[in-house]
């Protein structure tokens, strides 16, 4: 999709990445509740409900959990690393995997760093991921484990953009400049002194894919 303003200056849809539109408001009901960020609602969320368990992902018979403070410490993490990545302004972390802690991670991470959220079907071989990659302007790819990683590497020459793959286990069996593991976010030299940039409330903060190709951009406000 490509950039721009939106038409008209603020119309009620766009397909820019970095598009603008006037948020719909109701009189009363709902629709007249005041628009807040994903990055207000959650920083709320945490506020009342800090210590409460958020998250949880069971492997090899144990749980992890995080509270409502973990993750939201853990989202902001996810984002200074891909800043210091290289992940740009309207362009896109795009996640290849099954639901996980670090799924979660890395989508609202995207979007508290200015990013979009893209998720990429499991069962896409490695030309559809290639098709999503290229569409969103993926900057950096996290995939869930070898089979996944192996569909982008396939690819990854026909991706210009990319500056990162982010690989949720530990072991990696691949060398390669450009591939990190995610346990190794917190080491990047001055990444907690990077500040992620959040959505305007009338910019969209989420792509998704749908099994005919379109594209749809959702707002960060709810």
């Amino acid at each position: 999709m490509s950039k721009g303003p939106a038409p008209g200056g603020g119309g009620l849809w766009t397909t820019k990445r970095d598009g603008e539109v006037k948020l719909r408001m109701d009189a009363s009901g709902m629709g007249s509740e005041i628009p807040i960020t994903v990055h207000d609602l959650f920083l709320a969320t945490v506020q009342k409900y800090g210590h409460f368990p958020a998250l949880a992902s069971k492997k090899q018979g144990q749980w992890s959990k995080l509270s409502f403070c973990q993750y939201y410490e853990e989202c902001r993490k996810s984002a200074k690393s891909f800043l210091k990545l290289g992940l740009g302004r309207f362009n896109s972390v795009c996640i290849l995997g099954f639901n996980s802690l670090e799924w979660f991670l890395a989508d609202i991470g995207a979007i508290f760093a200015g990013g979009f959220a893209v998720g990429i079907y499991t069962t896409n071989s490695p030309e559809a991921c290639h098709y999503v990659a290229e569409n969103c302007g993926a900057n950096i790819i996290v995939v869930e484990n070898d089979k996944q990683l192996q569909k982008i590497l396939e690819v990854e020459k026909k991706l210009p953009l990319l500056k990162a793959i982010i690989y949720c286990s530990k072991d990696i069996k691949e060398k390669r400049p450009n591939l990190y593991s995610v346990s190794s976010f917190p080491s990047f030299p001055g990444v907690l002194d990077l500040q992620p940039e959040f959505p305007q409330l009338n910019q969209a903060a989420v792509k998704v894919n749908s099994h005919v190709g379109f594209y749809g951009l959702f707002p960060p406000s709810v």
